[in-house]
């Protein structure tokens, strides 16, 4: 419901109207009005332009009803804002008359239909509150339909509209939607029922509200809800919008909620035969995979929604729909995704990392298991995994179920005792794969290779001999950066389980990377910004650096020693800590050896008065901590951002 996010679906609606496609354009700007009333208010300019359009791809499609409850709703509300003569308030008047007009001639047939459509809606009603039966969620979905020919944010929420006509105040359903109120907050108590409802009216609408609390109203309640069942001729409330993927023995789509009208992949399972052969297995670790999904909270695993089982399926329900999975992304990153991958290593480790503490072995590590939603990766697919909670250790050594060659540990290929370790190997294949990404190749690079060395295998587990010289030929391409990755890669393709780093290990390897990492970005920034502010005031003619540890030097040559914005008399050459002499030579040490934790940017680049001169202007803030004048030798300055002292400089 980001402001930008609503521009550019209410954007591309209109791109798609223009072009004739009136349905994909319907989509888009039926979510824009959506977002627009929740943000803005359905009075607004913004969302009153978003229903004059909308109302415009429903004519079109000669939708008569529905366009003219819009259009409706933007005349009223352009006459309220901008007032009757303005040209936007005239424009919806002329389309609105000129939808009555074209429709005139079926005028008859419109009003039996609408006679009819009241008539189906009364036939819900007939009885009182008391005598009232509940409503069933098959019930609910054909109110909802019906209401769609007659006003479509009405249509969303559909067990609102029966509890507000159960008890007679139909007429505050608008200002219910208005206050953000929708059938995801059922069940509800008089308390947390919005303050435009009278006590009295909150009263009424808490016991009413018993009518339609179906089985599907605790189904996007995540590991809080319970799992659902439909009785034959009840359907669990998700419209499918499209097939995700097939699988062994199942089916993921992707579903729109007709309670929340989120979007969520949905993972369902076939019942018939389920009970013959290897339905058997399959249907166990079906719901075992369920079982594990619920309890397992982390940003970096798919989210459980809910479950169900109805006559023919058993059904998961996961958040988000991803955008694909790690597979597809490594095909298509180009060098500006590469910043973005390497982030990968860490989240994925970390993620293991939580899986093993919580005595779950994945089993099946691979890249169409791991998913990329907008920059974030997530393990997905727990099919093959297992809760070792209740075992002595994660250690196995029944039959396999499945497995997936290529990235499965040797191990596991030869049916021997496994564990935790095994997952180890199949993410440090996965790694392999993005560093082969990471140094400019792909993984028909890497076959390739393994094809022509070795033992010719195109797997590692089988061609273990290729391994070094294809790590040792990777270490040679690409930037020296990845490096680091081949080393912890390595560790997790050793052919000896015990030998393999645990996960926990694994994240503290890569989180030491990343700290040092930062400390470097932070001397390479420091670096640069001097050497540039030196080179502006032609203290020197020539620049050399170097890293060393922790330490990065700059050797400023032939140094105007004698300007006055930099009077430190240094007469005699100065001498380097190695014994050798410069020509005139400045030497600027930083010394990081301690923690560079709580380092922040400056918001303005402030330049340091050192004994009468200016230090050139950083992207820190510096003051001086000491200040000697043995033989005019040394300056030390200390970093200091909001009176935390951090690494010092010395001026040598």
């Amino acid at each position: 419901d980001h402001k930008d996010t609503l521009s550019s679906k209410y954007r591309l609606g209109l791109a798609l109207y223009s072009q004739k496609k009136c349905s994909e354009g319907e989509w888009l700007l039926q979510q824009a009005v959506e977002g627009r009333e929740r943000t803005l208010g359905r009075d607004h300019e913004d969302t009153l332009n978003s229903k004059y359009w909308l109302g415009l791809a429903l004519y079109d499609q000669k939708k008569y009803i529905e366009a003219a409850g819009l259009l409706q709703q933007a005349v009223e509300g352009r006459k309220s804002i901008l007032g009757r003569d303005h040209e936007d308030t005239l424009a919806a008047v002329l389309l609105l008359q000129e939808l009555q007009l074209n429709s005139s001639s079926l005028s008859p047939t419109n009003v039996t239909a609408q006679q009819a459509l009241a008539s189906r809606l009364d036939s819900f009603f007939l009885g009182g509150q008391d005598s009232q039966e509940s409503y069933t969620d098959s019930k609910i979905n054909e109110i909802s339909s019906l209401l769609k020919h007659s006003n479509l944010q009405w249509s969303k929420v559909p067990r609102t509209y029966v509890v507000l006509r159960t008890i007679d105040h139909l007429n505050l359903l608008n200002d219910l939607i208005d206050a953000g109120f929708s059938d995801y907050w059922f069940p509800v108590t008089e308390r947390n029922l919005p303050e435009c409802l009278s006590p009295s009216i909150r009263a009424k609408f808490f016991v009413a509200q018993r009518l339609v609390l179906t089985n599907s109203m605790s189904l996007e309640k995540g590991e809080m809800g319970q799992h659902c069942h439909f009785k034959q001729g009840e359907s669990p409330p998700f419209e499918p919008k499209e097939v995700l993927g097939n699988g062994g023995f199942s089916q993921v789509d992707k579903v729109l909620s007709l309670i929340s009208f989120k979007e969520y992949a949905r993972k369902r399972v076939l019942r018939s035969a389920a009970f013959r052969g290897r339905r058997i297995e399959d249907m166990k670790q079906f719901i075992a995979e369920i079982n594990i999904l619920k309890r397992l909270k982390h940003h970096h695993i798919v989210k459980f929604v809910g479950s169900y089982t109805d006559p023919k399926y058993i059904g998961l329900i996961m958040s988000p729909v991803a955008e694909m999975d790690l597979g597809a992304y490594l095909t298509r990153a180009t060098i500006s995704n590469h910043p973005e991958l390497r982030t990968f290593f860490g989240c994925l480790a970390g993620a293991l990392e939580f899986l093993h503490e919580q005595k779950v072995r994945h089993k099946d590590i691979k890249p169409a298991n791991i998913l990329v939603n907008h920059g974030n990766v997530m393990f997905a697919d727990f099919g093959l995994s297992l809760d070792f909670t209740d075992a002595n250790g994660s250690t196995t050594m029944s039959m396999v179920n499945g497995m997936t060659p290529r990235y499965c540990a040797p191990e596991v290929a030869l049916y021997e005792p496994r564990n935790t370790k095994s997952d180890i190997w199949s993410l440090g294949v996965v790694f392999m794969e993005m560093i082969i990404v990471l140094k400019g190749r792909t993984a028909q690079y890497m076959d390739e290779f393994f094809s022509q060395n070795g033992s010719r295998q195109k797997f590692i587990r089988t061609n273990m001999d290729a391994l070094p010289d294809f790590i040792a030929e990777l270490r040679g391409i690409g930037g020296l950066l990845d490096n680091r990755a081949l080393g912890w890669t390595q560790g997790m393709l050793m052919l000896e389980q015990q030998l393999r780093p645990t996960a926990s290990s694994l994240v503290a390897s890569i989180t030491e990377f990343e700290k040092e990492e930062e400390r470097v970005g932070f001397l390479r920034s420091l670096m640069e910004s001097w050497g540039n502010s030196f080179r502006r005031k032609n203290f020197a003619s020539t620049l050399a650096c170097s890293l060393v540890g922790d330490n990065i030097e700059l050797q400023l040559s032939r140094a105007r020693i004698e300007n006055e914005e930099f009077p430190i008399d240094i007469a005699k050459e100065p001498q380097r800590e190695d014994g050798r002499h410069g020509e005139n030579c400045i030497v600027a040490r930083v010394d990081v050896a301690n923690s560079l934790k709580g380092k922040r940017r400056s918001s303005a680049l402030l330049p340091l008065s050192v004994a009468g001169g200016l230090m050139p202007p950083t992207p820190y803030s510096w003051m001086i901590a000491d200040f000697h004048l043995f033989d005019w030798s040394q300056v030390y300055l200390q970093y200091s951002h909001s009176h935390q002292q951090l690494p010092r400089i010395r001026f040598a």
